[in-house]
């Protein structure tokens, strides 16, 4: 068996993504590949505390070095812990990595016989016009000071990677726009998901009224706010709304919140399998895996085009695309999407097959297997 080092990020969405990979290799002894996965997250806490601001209002300045300080300390942190599991298996020659935020110091720490394959959600480049990066105007203009440096140690990472694994087409193209990386370093390794017994739809009581979903554990940063007060002003009466999220959010008539609801548990699946319509107006991502899971269940979307929207509704074939984010867009398509129950069954067809055309793990982990095999030192 090759043995592999899988270096995970493990912050968010970034917690599913590398671990399936490594169950389906489990599953799959035949490949040959046994799978060494090292989380660097959740960081020591004098390691997490070194990346703190220690600047009153920062923030609000535009001062805050904290999204640099956190990934120059959690790719030192990675380092070291890479280092280790290397000394303990000497026989590794390739690492995995998901994602640059934990890879920045390898070019430096990586021998130069290894096979370095880097997977990334977004570039820097991407992400420095959002609310993460830029929450106000001040922040814009220290950009260089704040994130600049990030950059470019980003670019000498890209340099050093045999292949880099972008989760969608719209990163890399920014790898290739932004970056310069030449398209044959280039794979789409998205997040996947695995095979499934297909799961049934509740049976509706007649008269029952249409149940919407909506799944964000920041409430606010995943559109929340607007979702409720949508539907306290054209649902409420008409529909039901049930809302999962780890923080605050407001209840009342026809508006249910769950929260600590764990993923593929039976209050969350059953929840899906009521469902008639996943609404998420979010307004900063970088993929959206939960996309995937609706089409996984057959619930038709309304979403914004944040993340990988655009591609995973197949630019609104298999869900619909909110033009612009507002009261008005979302009544529009929440309101179409519950008259029109043939429409919502077509895009949701639409939505399955893609899923089980590029999203699915199997296929995904084998080609995984390819490359790590095609680019391994001889």
């Amino acid at each position: 068996m090759k043995p592999i080092i899988f270096l995970n990020e493990n912050t968010l969405g970034h917690s599913s993504y590398l671990p399936l990979f490594a169950a389906e290799f489990a599953r799959h002894p035949e490949w040959g590949i046994a799978i060494e996965q090292i989380d660097v997250a959740p960081l020591p806490p004098a390691v997490e505390q070194s990346a703190s601001d220690r600047l009153p209002g920062a923030m609000r300045l535009g001062l805050s070095a904290h999204y640099r300080r956190w990934r120059e300390a959690a790719s030192q942190h990675a380092a070291y812990l890479l280092s280790q599991s290397l000394a303990a298996h000497p026989n590794v020659r390739t690492v995995v990595v998901n994602t640059q935020s934990v890879g920045l110091n390898l070019p430096e720490t990586l021998p130069a016989n290894f096979s370095l394959l880097l997977c990334l959600d977004a570039t820097f480049t991407q992400l420095r016009s959002t609310a993460w990066f830029s929450p106000n105007a001040p922040s814009r203009f220290f950009q260089d000071f704040t994130i600049g440096s990030l950059i470019d140690r980003e670019r000498r990472l890209f340099d050093r990677a045999q292949l880099l694994l972008p989760w969608s087409q719209s990163v890399a193209d920014s790898l290739i726009h932004d970056y310069g990386v030449n398209r044959q370093r280039i794979r789409l390794l998205p997040p996947s998901l695995p095979v499934r017994p297909i799961t049934p739809r509740e049976t509706k009581l007649d008269g029952s009224l249409p149940r919407l979903l909506f799944l964000g554990g920041d409430f606010q940063r995943k559109g929340g706010p607007l979702l409720v007060e949508c539907f306290r002003r054209h649902f409420q009466g008409r529909a039901e709304l049930d809302i999962v999220t780890r923080t605050a959010s407001p209840e009342g008539p026809g508006v249910r919140v769950w929260k600590n609801i764990s993923a593929w548990s039976s209050e969350w699946i059953s929840l899906w399998r009521n469902a008639d319509l996943f609404v998420f107006p979010s307004r900063l991502e970088t993929f959206g895996i939960v996309l995937l899971e609706a089409h996984d269940f057959g619930v038709p979307i309304v979403s914004s085009r944040a993340g990988a929207a655009d591609e995973l509704l197949a630019g609104g074939q298999a869900g619909w695309l909110l033009k612009t984010l507002n009261d008005e867009f979302l009544r529009s398509a929440i309101q179409e999407a519950l008259g029109a129950p043939d429409l919502r069954a077509a895009k949701s067809a639409r939505g399955y097959a893609l899923l089980e055309e590029r999203f699915r793990l199997p296929n995904n982990a084998r080609e995984l297997a390819t490359w790590i095999q095609e680019t391994a030192p001889s």
